[in-house]
This record gives structure tokens, sequence and C-alpha cells, in this order.
């Protein structure tokens, strides 16, 4: 985890890296992706991300592809998903087994977020 803090030594930006509510030994299953929901729910919903920017790592699928992201929360709200346009593939890391690279740069699209988050 990583935070930005500010003269007043209020944090302004926290940041959790790749895969911090779903780990790659999770094989990132379907429906694990789908309890990950479950979390960001619990974390966005329990004021975790009141007056803070918070960036969370987590598998996203939009149609029929996995991607790899960051959903960035502030005050109870989902403002932003961002995939990785560029995955690891070598030493330890493996993306390109379980993601695909997002290929549209340059360009916004809206996500429909599961039915079982709340419309924030």
């Amino acid at each position: 985890m990583m935070c930005f803090v500010t003269a007043d030594y209020s944090v302004i930006l926290r940041n959790y890296f790749s895969h911090d509510i779903i780990g790659f030994k999770m094989q990132c299953q379907t429906d694990i992706i789908f309890c990950r929901w479950e979390c960001l729910k619990e974390l966005v919903l329990g004021g975790w991300t009141d007056d803070i920017l918070c960036s969370f790592g987590m598998p996203v699928i939009k149609g029929s592809e996995r991607y790899n992201c960051q959903v960035l929360c502030l005050n109870r709200k989902i403002i932003m998903i961002r995939a990785k346009i560029w995955l690891a593939n070598d030493g330890n890391y493996r993306e390109l087994r379980w993601f695909t690279a997002w290929k549209q740069k340059d360009q916004l699209e809206e996500y429909q977020l599961p039915m079982e988050f709340p419309r924030l």
C-alpha cells in the first residue's frame, strides 16, 4: 500500500497495489471475481473512501474478457475503472495467462456494474 500525506498529515491518496482484493494464486475464477465485487462494495460503503481517493487492484470482466484493473473510489463512489494496457509476461509474472490487455487506448467506455453492486 502507498499513501500520499499532506502537510497537515491528512492522507489524500491510498493506493492498493495489483490484486489487493484478489491474488493471482486464486487463478481468477469467475465466481471468485464476482465475490470480489462484494469485498469492494464493503470497502466503498464502509466509509473507507470518505475524503480519500483509493485505488484498488482487482480483476474486472467486460464482455467475455478478464482485465487486470485499478478501481478508483472516492466518497463512497466508484469514479473510474482503468484496465492495464501492458501486461507482465516474464519472470514470475504471467498476467497473459489470466487477463487480456486493454486495446481501446485513449477511449472511454461505460461499464455496467454487477447487479449486486448498489447504484452510487
